[in-house]
């Protein structure tokens, strides 16, 4: 294999020097520190971490509660919609039967009234009348024609009448399944709050819980006004702030702060790592960057406008020698919430930019591959000569100086012809900036220098 491994130079690069930023995570108190002007002790400590735990607790308790009352009243609503759609079919079903009832008694009337005025039917009753089975009785003109009004007003209220009948069609059925539905409505509701009476005990003791609690940590030195804000807002960032930070609500958000621009100046400087590495690509491996040309510059356009947005957020930068030690300060016009969106974007193409590298290295690797394979029958040929040696080492010693001075200039010869594509492989890497130097060696002193320069600008 190869030592000219540019791609992995790179590689080595962006995954090395972006281990210096610091990280600031909490630590671990036992005593003996300060939390504004109270003393951290160990027995404030144990306080302190059974009241975060009874906090969490009641939030925990009176979310389900929330929940729970939320499902219930879900439940409540529709056992009442459900009832109330058994009241509409129930007075659908009156109307319907209060208009059935006055046609009927209508027709009823107008069949008496053609009995009274002569005329006859075998029918007995007046939905059984029809023209046929009807007889016109004896009269004046004015008689008759009264008659037959009369027998087409039934007729009319015949058909109305099966109108109505048709209304009625399938209601029981319909009836049964919307009290059916009313039934399990009952049932889920009884579940639902059944639920929400178990989370208001639940409630109740966690509350209790915390009450002993509260009154321990007080007791061990917390501040009232501390834990009286953090009741207020649910928040216990209140409490648990490590920085002596004074009572002050416009402080109130830094024992966040920190952590924000820490993860963000991580991820600023762990990026401009990776981004030089792939910038160096340019210079050290041409033929490589001409096949990725697109992919590369992509890339770095993308990786450069995401750095230089978080670096703007960020507004104060902090020198190398101070690196270690860094509470970057976020511009005043940028918001925390802001720097976040900003640093996981910044993260996101620092991982695309070391997977870009990855694949960088991949086809270098493979280069390699092809080219050790063609050098593999020369060196068979080398091996060739063996037996001679063999030979030569049979005969008298005055010829094998001879010998061995022949060889001393063929080897020497050789040596020669072998050092001549090294040095052309380091002469082809002097934008490194350093002179003489190939590899992975190379690209890293190269990238170094290049990443020293950029900090010093900033």
């Amino acid at each position: 294999m190869k030592t000219n491994k540019l791609a992995a130079g790179a590689l080595a690069l962006a995954l090395g020097l972006g281990a210096v930023t610091p990280a600031f995570a909490e630590s671990t108190k036992t005593g003996n520190e300060k939390k504004g002007e109270v003393i951290i002790t160990q027995e404030y400590r144990d306080a302190e971490t059974k009241f975060v735990k009874a906090f969490k607790a009641v939030q925990d308790a009176k979310a389900k509660e929330a929940e729970a009352k939320k499902v219930r009243d879900a439940k409540e609503a529709a056992h009442e919609e459900a009832k109330a759609a058994v009241d509409k079919h129930d007075e659908e079903e009156e109307d319907i039967q209060r208009r059935f009832a006055s046609i009927d008694e209508e027709g009823n009337r107008i069949f008496e009234q053609l009995k009274g005025n002569g005329g006859s039917s075998s029918a007995t009753g007046w939905m059984d009348v029809t023209r046929d089975n009807f007889t016109l009785g004896a009269g004046n003109e004015a008689s008759q024609n009264a008659q037959q009004a009369s027998l087409e007003d039934l007729l009319a209220k015949q058909a109305k009448y099966k109108e109505v009948e048709k209304e009625l069609e399938g209601r029981e059925e319909t009836r049964r399944k919307l009290q059916i539905a009313v039934d399990r409505a009952a049932e889920e509701l009884d579940v639902a709050e059944s639920n929400y009476q178990n989370a208001v005990i639940e409630t109740a003791a966690a509350e209790g819980d915390y009450g002993v609690a509260k009154a321990e940590f007080l007791a061990a030195g917390a501040e009232r006004a501390k834990i009286g804000r953090a009741e207020k807002y649910g928040d216990l960032k209140y409490i648990t702030v490590d920085p002596a930070d004074k009572d002050s609500e416009s402080d109130k958000d830094s024992e966040s702060k920190e952590d924000v621009l820490a993860k963000a100046e991580k991820a600023y400087e762990d990026a401009r790592v990776t981004v030089k590495a792939v910038e160096l690509i340019k210079v050290t491996a041409p033929k490589l960057y001409e096949k990725n040309k697109v992919a590369i510059d992509a890339y770095l356009e993308k990786a450069n406008a995401a750095i230089n947005k978080l670096g703007k957020a960020l507004g104060k930068k902090v020198a190398v020698s101070d690196l270690l030690f860094s509470t970057a300060y976020a511009a005043e016009d940028a918001s925390l919430e802001e720097i976040k969106d900003l640093t996981k974007e910044v993260e996101e193409v620092d991982k695309e930019g070391k997977d870009l590298l990855k694949d960088l290295n991949k086809q270098e690797e493979e280069a390699d591959k092809e080219e050790d394979n063609k050098d593999k029958p020369a060196d068979k040929d080398d091996n060739k000569d063996k037996p001679a040696d063999k030979e030569e080492d049979n005969k008298d010693k005055p010829a094998d100086k001879e010998d061995e001075k022949d060889a001393d200039k063929k080897d020497e010869k050789e040596d020669k012809n072998e050092k001549a594509p090294a040095a052309k492989k380091a002469s082809s890497n002097a934008k490194t900036g350093v002179a003489g130097v190939t590899g992975v060696a190379g690209i890293l002193a190269a990238a170094s220098v290049a990443y020293a320069a950029s900090k010093k600008r900033d």
